[in-house]
This record gives C-alpha cells, sequence and structure tokens, in this order.
C-alpha cells in the first residue's frame, strides 16, 4: 500500500486523504502539506467524487481544494473507513483506488470494495506510523 501511494506522490499526482476523525486532523495535514496533497477533515457532501460538475455547492467546494472542475483524485486515502463508506462507494463507481486503515469492524461490503486494505485499529500511534512511512 505504501509503495501504491508513493507512485502518484513521485509523478505529482493528486491523491486525496479523508479523515473524519479530529484526533488525527494534524497529523493528516502535516502529512498532506508535507507530500503535496489534498486533505479532506469535513467531507460531508455526498456525491462529492461522483457529481463533481452539478451542483454549485460542490463546484465551489472543488475549486477550494484544488481539484479543478473535471479532475478526480488518482487515488483515495481514506482513514476511519467505518466511517465513511460514501466516500468507498463513490470512489469504487469511479474505479479510483482506494487505500484505508481498516479495522475489524468494517462491513464487508465496503471491505471488499478497498483497494489496498490496510489492517489496523485507530490508535493515533498507527496514524503516526503510517505518516512517517510514507
Amino acid at each position: 500500500a505504501c509503495n501504491f501511494i508513493g507512485y502518484p506522490i513521485r509523478q505529482k499526482g493528486r491523491s486525496f486523504f479523508v479523515n473524519t476523525n479530529s484526533l488525527f486532523d494534524e497529523i493528516i495535514e502535516q502529512m498532506a502539506t508535507r507530500i503535496g496533497c489534498i486533505n479532506d477533515s469535513q467531507w460531508r457532501i455526498g456525491g462529492f467524487l461522483t457529481n463533481c460538475s452539478s451542483p454549485k455547492k460542490i463546484r465551489s467546494r472543488n475549486k477550494k481544494i484544488n481539484f479543478g472542475s473535471n479532475q478526480q483524485p488518482d487515488c483515495v486515502i481514506i482513514f476511519d473507513a467505518d466511517r465513511k463508506s460514501s466516500v468507498i462507494l463513490e470512489a469504487d463507481r469511479l474505479q479510483i483506488p482506494i487505500v484505508s486503515l481498516v479495522d475489524s469492524n468494517i462491513p464487508l461490503e465496503s471491505y471488499n470494495k478497498i483497494t489496498y486494505p490496510i489492517p489496523a485499529n485507530d490508535p493515533i500511534q498507527f496514524v503516526y506510523l503510517f505518516r512517517n512511512s510514507i
């Protein structure tokens, strides 16, 4: 998974971090800034990837995080996959590779759609380890 994530980063591709756990915000923000990726800790709008050119609210949000009107990320990296099954469904529908930290309580349907699952619990120490390995 780390090798896969490294490829779009080296090629100046668009990787997109999705996080809903406020404990991880600062760590993930630092990682995204350091490697030049997009970070979203406030993922609240369904259809963000699949309807990127539709509603005005989504278009203005795309500009805010520099996606442009028709661009989609090369990969999506999800923290707290059990909370963000809508992101998994959207990325899977668009065939965007998904890397995610997965816990034992994630539904099997969501787990099967993740391209590169990384078995882990949610402790902050593992997120630090993940950040340092990328």
